[in-house]
């Protein structure tokens, strides 16, 4: 009988010892495929904040088409075209901001996406602005309607080189 007992206490030490060692291994199973979930939706939302920067920036770039038009041919007044002018501006650096956080998001993933800056395309687009502004300060609509035009062009440019960039990514 002591013989039995002994028996079944080994079993079920073996049977105890041998469901610790598969619920371990599904645990870090588990864990492993929540890190790779995780990943993927970080991916997912670095993705969907860079394609509605490069359709929001395509959107703004007609704006800024339209306003450089309007500029040209006078139809409103200087006031109302700085302000609409400044409101493009805003709304370019909002989208520059949404695209800044997709990078911050990017510098979390363990295998990152190649996200490039694109400095010298801000930057043109950013003296753009200032050139605008100043030649509608002076009472130059012609040459604010070309600096406009310019810029529309840098915008589209630009959410195209952003498209071309997650193409490859």
């Amino acid at each position: 009988m002591k013989e039995l007992q002994n028996l079944q206490d080994r079993f079920d030490e073996q049977m105890m010892n041998k469901l610790m060692e598969e619920f371990e291994f599904s645990h870090d199973e588990m864990s492993d495929r929540l890190d790779r979930t995780k990943e993927l939706l970080k991916r997912e939302q670095i993705e969907q904040k860079v394609e509605q920067a490069i359709n929001e920036l395509e959107k703004l770039s007609e704006e800024q088409q339209e306003l450089s038009e309007e500029t040209k041919e006078s139809k409103k007044n200087g006031e109302e075209i700085k302000e609409k002018q400044n409101q493009i501006e805003e709304k370019y650096n909002e989208i520059q901001k949404e695209y800044e956080k997709a990078k911050a998001l990017n510098k979390e993933l363990k295998q990152k996406m190649n996200l490039k800056d694109f400095q010298n395309q801000k930057e043109s687009i950013r003296k753009e602005f200032e050139n605008t502004k100043q030649m509608l300060d002076k009472g130059k609509k012609n040459k604010a309607s070309q600096s406009q035009n310019q810029n529309s062009k840098n915008m589209k440019k630009l959410s195209e080189s952003m498209q071309s960039m997650m193409n490859a990514i």
